[in-house]
């Protein structure tokens, strides 16, 4: 199904090594050279408001955790961890509002205020880079994105987000032969990631590779079956090869899962508004099922069975999943 495409000032961070220690910056006056006073640390009133807010986050409440991860970076400014957590929140929030017709950015300048610092606190860390670099793309300032997304794959050329987000960046600026680099590297990394191989099939059209697109059009659909985006694509593929059939086919099969797209889009909205509810995160459940998508089913089934372990609809919908996917049953 369709994802948000998600989406900083430039800090530079030098850090030198020498035999294992940093190595301070030259003092004029010649004087005794002393290692930086590391920041204090937390107090357990600010631990408790850290904790308290990732267990609220886990309970399905966002908000009510904001409050409590604002309020331990608060009292400890200096926590790099306080400030990462907080920054992935409020971008997490900041990119729902985004979804809506709000023009509200607030949430976003300050997911960027929190990232930067935990930026500072941690050089040389690919993590916060790469959620650096995700607000910048939000903010819509590419090149310091991009600058972000290159440095967090220097330091760990197999972190997976970072691969597909800067190639979605990539692909939005038109750099095309760079982007289809980073979809392969991502599709390499993240065999059941349906949307990077769509992608990636856009990117070989745009290549004049119309059998390595449809290659990867196909491999989303087995992945999502009801995925909205290939099978336009694979209908106009299949009349330039010369396979009007399998064209036909394509679009019949577009019309059939649309009812079906229709259904997850509005029960994954009511699971958004009702996180806690086990009727919504069920139906979300069920509409997979039809689709044909035992992984997904089983993902949605596992967060109603936290909330009810013993819930006679779910355990329902898991004997008719292993009935249907043997695999997925464990």
């Amino acid at each position: 199904m369709p994802r948000p495409r998600i989406l900083f000032l430039i800090l530079a961070l030098a850090v030198a090594a020498c035999d294992g220690q940093a190595t301070p910056a030259p003092i004029q006056d010649g004087s005794a050279l002393q290692a930086p006073t590391p920041p204090a640390p937390p107090s357990s009133e600010a631990k408790q408001a850290f904790y308290r807010g990732i267990e609220l986050y886990q309970a399905d409440q966002p908000v009510e955790a904001l409050a409590e991860l604002r309020r331990a970076a608060e009292l400890a400014p200096q926590w790099d961890e306080a400030n990462l957590r907080l920054g992935k929140l409020l971008l997490s929030l900041a990119f729902v509002k985004f979804g809506t017709a709000t023009k509200e950015h607030t949430l976003l300048d300050e997911a960027i205020v929190h990232l930067e610092r935990a930026l500072a606190l941690l050089p040389g860390k690919a993590d916060p880079l790469y959620w650096s670099a995700r607000a910048h793309t939000a903010a819509g300032r590419s090149e310091e994105a991009a600058q972000r997304f290159r440095r967090t794959l220097e330091l760990d050329p197999a972190h997976k987000l970072a691969v597909k987000e800067y190639g979605l960046l990539l692909e939005s600026l038109g750099e095309i032969e760079a982007a289809r680099t980073q979809f392969e590297r991502a599709c390499v990394l993240m065999p059941l990631d349906e949307e990077m191989r769509f992608h990636l099939g856009l990117m070989l059209e745009q290549l004049d590779d119309p059998e390595g697109a449809r290659e990867a059009f196909l491999a989303a659909l087995d992945i999502n079956p009801a995925h909205p985006g290939p099978r336009p694509r694979l209908v106009t593929l299949y009349y330039r090869l010369g396979d009007p059939a399998a064209a036909e086919h394509q679009a019949a099969e577009h019309e059939r899962f649309k009812p079906l797209r229709t259904k997850l889009s509005q029960a994954m909205a009511e699971a958004a508004a009702h996180p806690r509810e086990l009727a919504a995160l069920l139906a979300v459940a069920e509409v997979y099922l039809e689709i044909g998508m035992p992984l997904a089913v089983r993902v949605w089934i596992d967060r109603a069975l936290a909330l009810q372990p013993d819930d006679a609809r779910a355990q329902a919908l898991l004997r008719r999943l292993a009935e249907s996917n043997p695999k997925t049953e464990n």
